[in-house]
């Protein structure tokens, strides 16, 4: 869970480590805010942001077969 802190006269809200690093974001990259006040969210969108990647073992895993229990 994030936090809502002061900065200056506005509000912000904290982003986890972990994302950020994921993500590849740093301080000072734009961000686009999309408002859902009907819903209570905003989804933001971070600009030059990297796409995760979905580790190939995860896709290419064989599927395990039912096999009927003797």
């Amino acid at each position: 869970m994030s936090k809502v802190i002061q900065s200056g006269h506005s509000l912000a809200v904290t982003i986890p480590r972990e994302f950020v690093q994921m993500v590849g974001i740093k301080k000072g990259d734009n961000v686009k805010i999309e408002k859902r006040p009907n819903r209570g969210a905003l989804i933001l969108r971070f600009k030059g942001a990297q796409q995760l990647v979905i580790a190939q073992n995860v896709l290419r895993s064989p599927r395990k077969k039912n096999r009927p229990q003797t």
